[in-house]
């Protein structure tokens, strides 16, 4: 089997290519079976006798164990790609018996805490069997000693993990010859006996060169306050004239005024009430993205909430431009701490991610005072759920190919997959995004979604797990059950969250448990309610959503899992939502968003 991969811009599509191998003066012909759904039955192949598909697995080369392991320790995650969508079941071959594999999920643990003499590689296979066969991979499991400092690598980029001491960071160096060893260290401590030396001198010209310069500004400083008292206290002795006195006056009142606007710096009306040590911390130093706002030229106002607003602006000398349309989120002045700090937090985000071509990018920022700004790219478009539900106004459906500029039922399932890309990309580099919804999806040219609106989401790169601590507005009809009734974020949250998000976007952006409140929608998601699959959505589009809201978090598929499934279903030919059979607006009506559902 081959995966062909079409890096196209908008999405990578992959397609899948048998390859039958004949015997000489053979010929080999077979025909091409139809794509398959998520995890179903799929359609029946052509040629009945035609060769079944293996499995695919991915696996990495190295899996890392710490002696002493506690039984159940998480090591890895191993994928598979079912092409023929046919079943299959995972097994592992360990004659060490350390380790253990879910044969569904693929989650490898500690089956048996490493002893001190199992330290060192070991060989296990890995195996995938179906109906086509079995798929066979070998990988070597390195044990480390339990005093020895973690030297591994992450082995996969899914959040699964709870906890920040896992296997995953755990890893373990070869085992050098004695004689290596000795050289080593005879190596680092000549060094770090000859560095200490020059460390010091150097702290030493350091401390006494700040220790001068703190001295001279001290004294420049008094000297320049008494000028300014004795300008201040400019009195004329004696009346000897009318232009002597206005001079001395007018000097005076000139000193008290620049004393008084010296001491008065401009602190925004975000940092009332707080004394200057706090706004001087408040505020970070500058860095590569600061931005001078007064090359910001406000136009309009794009959206807003009880608290935040977006404006459109023009900047100018924006990375090398002479000028474009940028998108700036602040704070409205009602605004307070928790808010600034969720805009902090989203714009700390920000700057740890690169660019990605389904995730908003930062463009620059203004920190240096109140209030702050986040300068974002421009969507031409706007938000995801506006655009779906001003999409019910264009009829009729029942015309939906050809030349025609209505939404197309692929339109739908590109939206989708440009968004578990996105969440995919966030996902590796350790992000939670908590509050995916159409509503925080931007629409671009050509029809780009980009995931936004970062306010709630957390890195949790080194733990993999968020835990809320304090209470906060938390949209109730998009989280999962651990989330709603244990406060715990993972990135199989976020699944969930998708799952609601490709009902919303089927539904043309109706509210989610339509007709239920708050309360009803939090206990039935709890007694294991889903909604239903909506008639106008084939079988392989709600697979998808039903697999996405699964009670377990690690029965529900990664993003990466999500994202090539997708990409199946637009290689294929099928229209998976039949907009003709879109019902009328009353059974999908939406409704404005309550604030009283944000907890």
């Amino acid at each position: 089997m081959v995966r062909v991969r079409l890096e196209e811009g908008r999405f990578n599509p992959v397609t899948v290519v048998r390859l039958v191998v004949a015997r000489a003066g053979e010929a080999a012909s077979h025909p091409r079976e139809p794509p398959h759904g998520f995890r179903a039955a799929g359609h029946p192949p052509v040629n009945p006798a035609q060769p079944k598909a293996v499995p695919f697995l991915h696996v990495n080369a190295t899996w890392y164990v710490r002696e002493g392991s506690a039984v159940g320790t998480p090591v890895d995650l191993v994928a598979v790609d079912d092409l023929a969508g046919l079943g299959y079941s995972l097994a592992l071959h360990d004659t060490t018996h350390l380790l253990q594999i879910n044969p569904k999920s693929g989650q490898v643990s500690v089956a048996a805490p490493p002893s001190l003499h199992q330290v060192g590689s070991h060989i296990v296979s890995v195996t995938a069997t179906g109906p086509g066969g079995t798929a066979l991979e070998e990988v070597t499991v390195l044990v480390q000693e339990a005093g020895t400092p973690p030297g591994g690598h992450k082995n996969h980029q899914d959040l699964h993990v709870v906890g920040g001491g896992g296997a995953y960071g755990t890893g373990l160096g070869t085992t050098d010859a004695p004689a290596q060893s000795t050289t080593a260290i005879i190596v680092a401590t000549v060094a770090v006996v000859g560095a200490v030396p020059i460390v010091g001198i150097l702290v030493w010209c350091w401390l006494k060169h700040r220790k001068l310069a703190t001295a001279h500004s001290k004294k420049s400083a008094v000297m320049y306050d008494k000028e300014k008292e004795a300008a201040a206290t400019v009195v004329t002795q004696e009346e000897s004239g009318t232009e002597a006195q206005q001079g001395g006056s007018i000097a005076g009142l000139a000193a008290l005024w620049w004393r008084r606007a010296s001491s008065n710096a401009y602190e925004g009306s975000f940092s009332a009430g707080k004394t200057k040590g706090e706004s001087e911390a408040a505020s970070p130093p500058p860095d590569g993205w600061e931005f001078p706002r007064h090359r910001l030229q406000f136009m309009g106002i794009l959206g807003e909430g009880c608290f935040g607003q977006v404006w459109k602006c023009e900047a100018t000398g924006l990375k090398g431009e002479p000028s474009q349309l940028v998108a700036v989120k602040t704070l409205k002045e009602s605004a307070g701490d928790r808010e600034r700090k969720d805009l902090v937090t989203e714009l700390k985000v920000l700057k740890s991610l690169g660019p990605h071509p389904n995730v908003l990018s930062l463009l620059a920022c203004c920190t240096e005072k109140e209030p702050l700004f986040i300068v974002l790219e421009y969507m031409i478009v706007g938000k995801l759920q506006s655009y779906l539900r001003s999409s019910r106004a264009d009829t009729p459906y029942n015309n939906l190919h050809g030349s025609s500029s209505s939404l197309t039922p692929r339109d739908l399932v590109l939206f989708t997959h440009h968004t578990a890309r996105g969440m995919e990309y966030l996902a590796r580099n350790g992000i939670i995004h908590r509050d995916l919804a159409t509503r925080n999806v931007l629409l671009g040219e050509d029809k780009i979604c980009k995931v936004a609106d970062f306010g709630l989401a957390r890195d949790v790169a080194n733990n993999r797990i968020y835990e809320r601590k304090s209470d906060g507005r938390l949209p109730i009809r998009w989280m999962a059950p651990e989330s709603l009734f244990d406060n715990i974020f993972t990135t199989k949250s976020d699944v969930w969250s998708f799952g609601v998000l490709l009902w919303e976007i089927v539904t043309l952006g109706s509210t989610p448990y339509p007709g239920m409140g708050a309360a009803e929608v939090m206990r039935k998601v709890r007694d294991g309610y889903r909604m239903d699959k909506p008639d106008h959505c084939r079988r392989e589009i709600y697979n998808i959503m039903y697999y996405c809201w699964d009670k377990d978090a690690s029965e529900r598929p990664c993003f990466t899992e999500l994202v090539h499934t997708l990409e199946g279903l637009l290689m294929s030919e099928v229209e998976y939502v039949e907009l003709d059979r879109f019902p009328d607006h009353h059974y999908y009506n939406f409704s404005p968003e309550k604030t009283d559902e944000l907890f």
